[in-house]
């Protein structure tokens, strides 16, 4: 049991990461976001996700 919740907060943390690189994104460009999300661990497939096609992007929660 402990296991899932430290995997749902290790999930949590990277959408959390995953939505700050999509702001980032809109403020200084794509190259910055990249190297953010890059920077963070973040898996170069979901990079190329989030940044490059938008319209598969899942919800920002608020």
């Amino acid at each position: 049991m402990d296991q899932i919740r430290s995997s749902q907060r290790q999930d949590l943390h990277r959408r959390e990461i995953v939505n700050a690189g999509i702001k980032l994104q809109e403020r200084a460009g794509t190259v910055s976001a990249v190297e953010f999300l890059r920077s963070q661990d973040i898996a170069s497939s979901v990079i190329e996700r989030v940044l490059g096609e938008p319209e598969r992007r899942r919800a920002i929660a608020a």
